[in-house]
């Protein structure tokens, strides 16, 4: 197997379990005190899943832009093509969200506002981290990696 068609079905599992990684500091981080060790901890590996699965899409993207990309332009398939580039500015977000609240809950657990704001980016980062993988199957579900490549 071509270790960029590895790399992206790396980043379909990562970005799955970053889903649901992100989802528990939005939760959890409604409450009105102070984020024990173990909440601060499960902030920062929802962002170190957020950021493995960004790094692991940017790795197969070279292939992605030298194969997929113009198999979809060649198909008459640009709806697929700007969806896939939507996914990347979503999963870009998705990082940036992820990134301000883990953060935020790093540098000042004791302050309320700081916790509320830092519970409603891991809420944002999840619903788009939600849209950009569903974006992302819908596009590989037309033409991914492993096709292009022959695998």
């Amino acid at each position: 197997m071509n270790i960029a068609a590895l790399l992206q079905k790396l980043h379909g599992v990562l970005g799955v379990l970053a889903l649901a990684a992100l989802l528990h500091p939005a939760i959890t981080l409604r409450a009105d005190k102070r984020p024990s060790p173990r909440i601060v901890l499960s902030c920062q590996l929802a962002w170190l899943l957020t950021l493995v699965s960004v790094v692991a899409g940017w790795g197969a993207y070279l292939e992605y832009r030298q194969t997929v990309k113009p198999w979809l332009l060649d198909n008459h398939a640009s709806l697929h093509t700007l969806w896939f580039e939507i996914k990347e500015a979503v999963g870009w977000f998705t990082l940036v969200a992820a990134t301000a609240g883990a953060a935020l809950v790093h540098w000042s657990p004791e302050q309320p506002v700081a916790r509320a704001a830092a519970g409603t980016l891991f809420l944002i980062a999840s619903f788009s981290a939600l849209a950009a993988g569903t974006i992302g199957v819908i596009v590989a579900s037309y033409r991914d990696l492993g096709a292009s490549l022959g695998l």
